[in-house]
């Protein structure tokens, strides 16, 4: 059974002194990392599933969570989070992948929405009124992005 650390008041946490991870309490695995240069985040170590080590030994795999920094996010408030990351790893659930999986699927989509030709031509199309002057030049500028942008990157 892992060991609970004590927990530590909000005016106990901003007194803390030198760099390295210290436990706060109050919630499993949170932390006030402080780096040498003083700046000071939440992280949340929890333990998630196991892992093959270089030995060849199953073993826990634990990880860190950044909560966020010292001053945008409150002792209460990384509590909150921490308990819910918590929660998380209780229903065998890893944040990490589930966040790394959402990033996939949102950039996936962002590559499916617009591609570079839709782009020039749209840039084209919105420019039309400032080239306005010369409707020759709308045609060359966009001859030569479809010429020189277009097989390159499209």
């Amino acid at each position: 059974m892992p060991r609970i650390a004590k927990q530590l008041s909000a005016v106990a946490v901003k007194s803390i002194q030198g760099p390295g991870l210290h436990p706060v309490g109050g919630a499993p695995g949170l932390h006030l990392q402080i780096t040498p240069s003083g700046a000071r985040s939440w992280v949340a170590r929890l333990t998630v599933g196991t892992r093959i080590n270089a030995a060849g030994k199953t073993v826990q795999h634990r990880r860190g969570f950044g909560l966020g920094s010292f001053i945008d996010v409150g002792l209460a408030e990384a509590r909150e989070k921490a308990l819910g990351l918590h929660k998380l790893v209780a229903e065998n659930i890893d944040p990490l992948a589930e966040k790394a999986a959402a990033r996939a699927q949102a950039a996936s989509e962002r590559a499916a929405a617009i591609t570079v030709t839709g782009a020039v031509t749209q840039f084209v199309e919105d420019m039309k009124g400032k080239w306005a002057k010369d409707p020759k030049g709308v045609s060359k500028r966009l001859a030569m992005l479809r010429t020189y942008i277009t097989p390159i990157i499209g």
